[in-house]
């Protein structure tokens, strides 16, 4: 998945107005269709490289809870679509206009339908608040930015390189704790109960040091120990606990999605 990073970091440093900042600002004046056409130029290349789960019950499974999510998020008319990818890395992220994945080899260490609302709600998350655009002007800064307006000669150039680190290094710790707040926030609103996602920050805590496939992720996150305080205390102060009866935390269904993947998976 190397070379489609790459490959977004240059189409985001060419288009960097693209994915905007909520609020208005420098970055309103970029049509939410160009943002779509980033993310759909994206989903291609990403495809080409790394095969999809072709499996439609667990596609329409993913669906169904991330749009459950989307109905509750900042962005709820965009349209948001999820995707699984066949692939041994443990991981979940977002790419502008609406484009959210999950990997099989996520869905396979987890335990809960809560724990996948919880994670997809984190990423549904950094699509609402506009992290991809956010991030790449806090490395590059207003006045290379501001270059984009004269053309795409030189100015992109720069950008493209400039921001090759920014898809390396992920989004910033602030931005990730923020997707998690709002992960919380959406979960719990679609009807899941968000200690799953806690649930889930205990199981890469404890993958913290190993060689395992999520390593890249663990690299590029606030640490596991302290997402679970930050989102404990969330969860606290909205009064629920684990064993509230008015949020989903598992269903039979997960258990069966789980092992459509484990046995279909090639990774």
């Amino acid at each position: 998945m190397k070379r489609f990073k790459q490959f977004v970091t240059a189409t985001l440093a060419t288009s960097v107005l693209a994915t905007g900042c909520e609020g208005g600002g420098l970055f309103s004046s970029v049509s939410e269709q160009q943002e779509i056409q980033i993310g759909s130029q994206a989903h291609a290349e990403l495809i080409a490289e790394t095969p999809l789960f072709q499996d439609p019950t667990v596609n329409a499974y993913v669906g169904q809870i991330g749009l459950e999510l989307v109905a509750k998020s900042g962005r709820p008319n965009l349209r948001h679509q999820f995707f699984v990818l066949d692939t041994a890395e443990i991981n979940a992220f977002a790419i502008p206009g609406g484009y959210v994945y999950v990997t099989t080899a996520l869905i396979k260490n987890m335990s809960t339908r809560a724990e996948l609302a919880g994670v997809m709600g984190h990423e549904v998350g950094h699509i609402s608040a506009y992290h991809g655009a956010e991030a790449i002007q806090t490395n590059l800064g207003l006045s290379i930015l501001s270059g984009i307006f004269l053309g795409e000669g030189e100015a992109a150039e720069v950008l493209n390189f400039v921001v090759g680190s920014y898809l390396n290094t992920a989004h910033s710790q602030d931005q990730e704790l923020e997707a998690d707040e709002l992960g919380v926030q959406y979960a719990s609103a679609a009807g899941y109960n968000p200690w799953g996602l806690v649930d889930f920050f205990g199981f890469i805590g404890d993958l913290s040091g190993t060689s395992d496939p999520i390593s890249d992720f663990l690299s590029s996150h606030p640490a596991p120990s302290e997402r679970i305080s930050e989102s404990s205390a969330q969860i606290q102060k909205l009064g629920i606990t684990k064993d509230d009866p008015k949020y989903e935390y598992q269903d039979n269904q997960f258990l069966q999605i789980r092992d459509i993947v484990i046995a279909g998976s090639a990774n």
